[in-house]
């Protein structure tokens, strides 16, 4: 299990409370396996040379971290409410005594990209982050409520790292058969039913030919 099934599951759960998920794609390299074997080919090289034809194609580093490559990894486009954007991350599970988070995998570009939608547009994102072995805990966190533990937790150990303990109950989701669930308080359930319950917009799709046709004495 990787961060994509952790983005699915999520994707999962933005589903079930009636946004419409986007994960876009990540942005692909300059040359494909199959182009650099033809540039060896065209230029006689043996295919010992692959590894020094792909380090001259890798983008330089500012543009692998561009706007483009840093954006979250989902988008909640919400017809009702808010839209909200979501990077997605996993918990070290390679940790002996409890299970950690290094916040140096959240990329400069990454940070760059939450902080201008959450903190200069006042928009609403997230940072999804979960263990990958059992138990299974996962957590969506406000991005202004994670730079402030990050920020607390920074003030006693520039080199901390975030531990299951220090992540709050109050952005804890709720294991079910099948994937998760949010507690009701989550501030995430209430951006999708902003005017309504959530029970009130499920199962209510209508067909265009329903939508449209004149109800009897209507003019």
């Amino acid at each position: 299990m990787d961060e994509a099934a952790l983005r699915l599951e999520i994707q999962h759960l933005l589903r079930k409370m009636g946004y419409w998920d986007y994960h876009p794609p990540d942005d692909t390299p300059v040359a494909t396996p199959t182009q650099i074997n033809q540039i060896l080919k065209a230029l006689s090289l043996p295919t010992s040379k692959y590894g020094v034809i792909q380090n001259i194609l890798k983008p330089p580093t500012w543009k692998r971290e561009s706007i483009s490559m840093a954006r979250p990894d989902i988008y909640g486009l919400n017809p009702t409410g808010p839209t909200v954007v979501i990077e997605v991350k996993r918990i070290d599970p390679k940790a002996k005594i409890e299970a950690w988070f290094d916040p140096a995998n959240i990329s400069d570009g990454q940070r760059a990209w939450l902080d201008m939608w959450c903190y200069d547009a006042d928009g609403q994102g997230f940072l999804g982050i979960g263990t990958i072995e059992s138990p299974r805990r996962m957590w969506i966190y406000p991005w202004k409520n994670w730079v402030e533990m990050e920020k607390r937790l920074g003030e006693k150990d520039l080199h901390f790292k975030i531990t299951l303990s220090d992540l709050s109950e109050e952005w804890e989701l709720i294991k079910v058969t099948g994937g998760w669930d949010l507690p009701s308080f989550h501030s995430l359930l209430s951006m999708a039913f902003p005017n309504s319950s959530p029970s009130l917009y499920i199962g209510k799709t209508q067909p265009h030919s329903f939508r449209f046709t004149k109800k009897e004495g209507q003019s």
